[in-house]
């Protein structure tokens, strides 16, 4: 088969690059979603800790709550229809005015404690919602990424595939050339830099030496 000519070697050339280029981009995009989700996922077992820490707490002060409740009742004498409140809910007891006079201060700050930490636990448990929610976004943005790699550098290898050995070959030697002219340009870039950034540093070290001389006439 005749060679492919030079200028669609110079168009295979810049496909398979592009290609490669996008390939790159989304690897970095992959590399950050799952830099995130681990970022997520180490807040969520601080937070799931936490969580278990408040539930150990609210059971306790629960019980204490249901011992409460159950020792107003026993010696209050009152509303038999108020037992089955106390049966389902002890804190609901509690909270009825009849009951709140009976209760002593040490008795009503820790009904306000329960209440306190089952607050404390709904927002625990809406933060821990909100993080798996990150999480779960980190996630697809991590695995569509990693997919537009693959489908990327997949394209760029079919495209390769097509070529025959001499061809190839030139598409080497293009390749390399251009990684030459990149490097190049860098180290051109670099010197100019470097370049403009002296002669700053000379005409302010004579504006300066200028200013010192006028000072000195004077």
């Amino acid at each position: 088969l005749p060679g492919v000519p030079a200028r669609d070697i110079n168009q295979v050339a810049a496909q398979v690059r592009d290609l490669q280029m996008k390939a790159a981009a989304a690897h970095e995009r992959a590399d950050a979603a799952k830099a995130k989700l681990a970022g997520v996922q180490k807040d969520l077992r601080g937070i799931r800790d936490r969580q278990a820490r408040e539930q150990e707490d609210l059971r306790i002060t629960q019980g204490t709550i249901g011992d409460i409740a159950r020792s107003v009742y026993a010696t209050g004498g009152m509303d038999p229809a108020l037992q089955v409140l106390l049966a389902d809910d002890p804190e609901q007891f509690l909270a009825q005015a009849a009951v709140m006079d009976q209760l002593s201060r040490n008795q009503i700050d820790q009904l306000r404690q329960v209440r306190t930490t089952r607050l404390r636990l709904a927002q625990t448990e809406a933060e821990i919602a909100d993080k798996e929610n990150s999480a779960t976004q980190a996630k697809d943005e991590m695995v569509s990424a990693e997919n537009e790699m693959n489908q990327q550098l997949d394209a760029a290898q079919q495209v390769l595939d097509q070529l025959q050995e001499e061809e190839r070959q030139r598409l080497l030697e293009l390749q390399r050339q251009h990684r030459l002219d990149q490097q190049e340009a860098a180290r051109l870039a670099a010197v100019q830099a470097a370049s403009s950034s002296s002669s700053s540093s000379d005409a302010s070290q004579a504006r300066s030496e200028e200013h010192t001389s006028e000072l000195q006439s004077h």
